[in-house]
């Protein structure tokens, strides 16, 4: 999980434009929260399973608004990976499929797209982390990134 703090003066959006450029080329999956603690807890949990569950880094979007953000929660127990780093240094394994060259970083790239951004789909719609408030009902809605959120 790749956490973005932005604060860039009043008014600048060119950093975030930016991360938003930065994660759609490198198809990296962008969670940006609504400005509350809930929210934003949520988000952190919901990358970490996203990134699992995909095999893709996600990038967390810190707006500043977050910086007014106060409370408390209660955090989860930390879930022990089911590979350490003893793990790996006892039984070390190589594939050289997954060295980031050609000609590997050509299937490589064709797995983004048949195996990793499907099952990014799937987390995404299986959790709702996208939300959807209001009425089932209405005829008019609009879309908008969580930091716009008010």
């Amino acid at each position: 999980l790749i956490i973005v703090g932005e604060d860039y003066g009043e008014g600048s959006s060119i950093m975030q434009e930016r991360s938003h450029a930065f994660a759609m080329k490198s198809q990296v999956w962008l969670l940006d929260p609504r400005p509350n603690l809930p929210s934003i807890v949520k988000a952190v949990e919901d990358g970490f399973e996203l990134s699992e569950a995909s095999n893709t880094p996600v990038m967390l979007q810190v707006r500043i608004r977050c910086c007014h953000v106060h409370g408390h929660f209660i955090a989860k127990d930390n879930k022990r990976p089911p590979m350490s780093v003893a793990d790996a240094l006892e039984a070390p394994r190589r594939d050289t499929g997954r060295i980031v060259l050609p000609p590997a970083s050509f299937l490589h790239e064709k797995e983004k797209v048949a195996k990793r951004w499907p099952a990014a789909v799937d987390f995404i719609r299986s959790r709702k982390i996208n939300e959807i408030f209001g009425s089932d009902h209405g005829s008019v809605g609009i879309v908008m990134q969580g930091g716009m959120y008010n």
